[in-house]
């Protein structure tokens, strides 16, 4: 999901024209990507091999009381709250690709109701928005389960951000970037004998320029990961994400000093699926910023259903 912040003159006399206003589950023009950091847990490389069409429905709430400066040190207060509803839509084809053992396709949309008030010098700053953030459309996503149990789950994926979010020049805050990206993404898990699951899965995005603002975020990378038990139909341990930008952002062709963000979040994280583990599958997590670089410094609570349509 996207922030992206109007620099009125109001604003720059309040220090915070190049600044954003985003939480573990926001980007700005300097912040996090479209899929935010941390929301693929207990699915990292971890689709469903039954062939048919699958949704994920995932709300979440965030956040945060400052925003941290290139150091990490709190540049300013803020009272920020942000509600969100995820759908994922995936469907799983009969098709084989490359020697796959599964062939994905899905779609990613977001709607988000922000809050925030700034504390500044010169008196509180309001930034409210809320509507659909910019969409995630991964036409091909290949899994591959390899070793003597199928310990092994490897995925490759291609994705485009598609600016079609809630986006208005005239408001001070928008949900949606309003530019296109290209996210290809990387996965690993491995399933250990004694229960023990591991997963890290890695994303870019390969943005382009905000047509309208003229503004161009750097170029990013998010690592989702998860470590947890797995116990009959119970999965439960830690996960989080790691984000960085490979570059500063970029305003009218110019270039922003320091200007790159960069986090870390962890915290704890369970999964139940019901009918024996074959039905819905409700998982929960709290996850917390214990770094946080330019960008919001909170915390995200995390529910999710997935099921089988």
């Amino acid at each position: 999901m996207h922030i992206h912040l109007k620099r009125s003159a109001s604003m720059a006399i309040a220090s915070l024209s190049l600044l954003i206003v985003s939480g573990n589950t926001l980007a700005a023009p300097n912040g996090n990507p479209t899929l935010p950091g941390g929301t693929t847990q207990f699915f990292i490389a971890e689709f469903p091999p039954v062939t048919g069409n699958y949704l994920q429905i995932i709300s979440s709430y965030s956040t945060a009381d400052q925003f941290n400066d290139q150091s990490g040190n709190k540049k300013y207060d803020q009272d920020l709250k942000v509600a969100a509803q995820t759908l994922r839509l995936t469907t799983t084809w009969d098709k084989k690709i490359l020697g796959s053992d599964i062939t994905i396709s899905e779609i990613i949309g977001t709607y988000v109701d922000l809050k925030n008030q700034i504390d500044t010098p010169y008196g509180d700053v309001n930034l409210n928005d809320d509507g659909l953030s910019d969409v995630l459309f991964e036409p091909l996503i290949l899994q591959w389960n390899r070793g003597q149990q199928k310990q092994w789950q490897m995925v490759a994926g291609l994705g485009f951000v598609l600016p079609i979010g809630t986006y208005s020049k005239s408001h001070d805050v928008n949900v949606s970037g309003h530019y296109f990206s290209i996210a290809p993404r990387l996965a690993l898990k491995y399933k250990f004998d004694n229960g023990i699951e591991a997963a890290i899965s890695p994303m870019f995005n390969f943005n382009w320029k905000n047509s309208d603002s003229h503004y161009k975020t750097g170029n990013e990378l998010t690592v989702d990961y998860l470590l947890v038990y797995h116990s009959n139909n119970w999965r439960f341990g830690a996960t989080g994400y790691y984000y960085t930008q490979f570059e500063n952002d970029e305003l009218d062709g110019q270039e922003i000093k320091d200007s790159k963000t960069q986090s870390f979040s962890i915290g704890p994280a369970i999964q139940y699926q019901f009918m024996n583990g074959k039905g819905p599958l409700v998982s929960a997590s709290w996850i917390k910023d214990v770094e946080a670089k330019n960008k919001s410094e909170g915390q995200t609570f995390w529910l999710s259903a997935a099921i089988k349509f």
